[in-house]
């Protein structure tokens, strides 16, 4: 199977201070079209650092009510599959990227294939994930512009 693996924050979605409303989130430009033109021959995963529930800034319901949002926005494409960390960075839990637990769960599952996937984001710690099982790492300007 092959696979995008996305993070959110600064990639799906315009970089946000710890979005506590569905309404302070914003599609960033071109991506929902780009998504769609992938879409038939890929599966989606999106993984990403939401830290700002242990921090106070927002629950885990808020972040539910973001993604049920962010899902309407890009309809019809679906997520097969999301991977939210929530803990603190001080937490060393091994699902916070780099680490490589949630994509490890990706790979094996759903039995991706490494050479044909990729993965799309917008910081050096999207792109250390990639190297957990070395995965190409593809930025999302260059990516909005295939």
């Amino acid at each position: 199977m092959k696979a995008i693996i996305f993070d959110r924050d600064g990639t799906i979605i315009e970089n946000a201070h710890y979005p506590k409303y569905p309404w302070q989130i914003k599609l960033k430009r071109g991506i929902k079209e780009k998504m769609f033109k992938f879409y038939k021959n890929y599966e989606f995963f999106l993984i990403s650092n939401q830290s700002g529930i242990k921090r106070g800034y927002y629950s885990f319901r808020d972040l539910m009510e973001i993604h049920k949002y962010l899902e309407r926005l890009i309809y019809p494409i679906k997520f097969r599959e999301v991977f939210y960390c929530t803990h603190h960075p001080n937490e060393n839990c091994p699902c916070r990227k780099p680490r490589c637990y949630f994509l490890k769960k990706i790979i094996y599952n759903y039995k991706i294939e490494i050479e044909n996937s990729i993965i799309v984001g917008d910081s050096n710690v999207d792109e250390k994930l990639a190297k957990c099982f070395n995965l190409k790492f593809v930025r999302i300007e260059d990516f909005l512009s295939y």
